[in-house]
């Protein structure tokens, strides 16, 4: 991963985190004090922004497991998880509803991922990927 910064002009600063994967995970800034101070540090205004370009998540595919991150970012509901001690197997459903025009090329890939909710992040296991053609009715 990439990670780079710079200061624009006085106090602003820009980060920029770029790779062609970057973990899933709460993101979040912070100010930190840069002293040394000969009191008490002086207010300030803090603001923070972010950006990111993900790929969408699929509407055309579900799962026994739902999903956290899409439930976290559309408002949704579907997160089952599928709890596993060591040494434990499992099965996920999936299901993906075909939705567009007969000779419809369609692809993308179905991550798995593990949740920690101490961290608030998310470590990839494994990404399937997939891809079919929409046939007429009938074939």
């Amino acid at each position: 991963m990439l990670l780079s910064g710079h200061s624009k002009s006085g106090n602003t600063a820009t980060a920029v985190a770029q790779a062609a994967e970057l973990p899933a995970s709460a993101w979040s800034c912070a100010p930190s004090e840069q002293g040394p101070f000969s009191g008490t540090a002086p207010s300030t205004t803090f603001s923070c922004g972010a950006v990111g370009l993900t790929n969408p998540f699929a509407p055309d595919v579900a799962t026994s497991a739902g999903n956290l991150w899409a439930d976290v970012e559309q408002g949704s509901s579907t997160y089952n998880p599928l709890v596993l001690n060591p040494g434990q197997t499992g099965t996920i459903s999936v299901q993906i509803t075909a939705g567009d025009n007969p000779g419809t090329k369609v692809k993308g890939f179905l991550t798995l991922e593990s949740f920690n909710f101490n961290t608030l992040s998310s470590d990839e296991i494994a990404s399937f990927p997939y891809a079919y053609r929409i046939s007429k009715k009938g074939h």
